[in-house]
């Protein structure tokens, strides 16, 4: 049998159609009542059991009660509602007990803060945020345990650029390491002009610097910048210390004396 002739047999049985099966006094029968139905003229409307069925399912359970019902029942339209809306409380900000500013100019083991770090690593994003949140030009020069502060570790590493907005921030020049080195020493002895020039340009937000004190401090050797640079022979270096006022005269002052 084909597929067609299955589905169309399928399509056409029902509940009333004949299987093939019914023989005998009991198909008599139903044929009889079948032809007196065939003329007794229908009283009611043909879809009478289709409206049976329908109210029969309007009286179903959907199983859904949600207990909708016995809530709308108390319900009056004219009622005013009496419930207050429902009442939010904003808990106060716990306070910490280290400020956010406190934790970004923390030192860690070796004295560094964030400052530190993003000197050495010449970020002028981070230097910069960090410089407009710095309560105080103080915290500018906090030295690590190697007396160094941002500013000198700008100079070492060679970021003019970091060097620049530490000088422009207020970040002193003159404040020593352990070997009494300032970043100008320190700028002087590796020949880095444009740290040089970051350092000792004027700073048109502030007043004009004296700059012949800081140019004249000396290190723990008693050298002063215009000796480390002549004993390293950079000239041009030296050309620019004169500039900016330095004593070429300046005499060295050694801490041993030789009897």
């Amino acid at each position: 049998m084909s597929a067609k002739k299955v589905f169309d047999t399928k399509v056409l049985d029902d509940e009333n159609s004949d299987s093939g099966f019914l023989s005998g006094p009991i198909s008599e029968q139903l044929s009889e009542d079948f032809d007196s139905r065939e003329h007794t003229e229908p009283t009611e409307p043909t879809n009478k059991c289709d409206k049976n069925t329908i109210s029969e399912n309007t009286d179903l359970d959907s199983g859904l009660d949600l207990c909708l019902s016995e809530c709308l029942s108390n319900v009056n339209l004219g009622d005013t509602p009496t419930a207050q809306a429902p009442i939010i409380v904003i808990e106060p900000e716990r306070t910490q007990d280290i400020p956010p500013l406190a934790i970004l100019f923390q030192q860690d083991d070796d004295g560094d803060t964030q400052l530190h770090i993003a000197a050495v690593r010449g970020c002028e994003k981070s230097v910069g945020t960090l410089i407009r949140v710095c309560p105080e030009t103080a915290w500018l020069d906090v030295p690590n345990n190697y007396g160094h502060t941002p500013l000198h570790l700008a100079v070492l590493s060679g970021h003019p650029v970091v060097t620049r907005m530490l000088v422009r921030a207020g970040a002193s020049l003159g404040i020593r390491d352990r070997t009494g080195g300032t970043p100008l020493h320190i700028a002087v002895e590796r020949n880095n002009l444009e740290c040089l020039q970051a350092l000792l340009a004027r700073v048109p937000e502030h007043p004009p610097r004296k700059l012949a004190a800081v140019l004249d401090q000396k290190n723990y050797r008693g050298q002063a910048c215009v000796h480390v640079a002549a004993i390293s022979g950079h000239l041009e270096t030296l050309q620019m210390l004169l500039y900016y006022g330095a004593d070429i005269n300046v005499t060295v002052c050694s801490p041993f004396f030789i009897i």
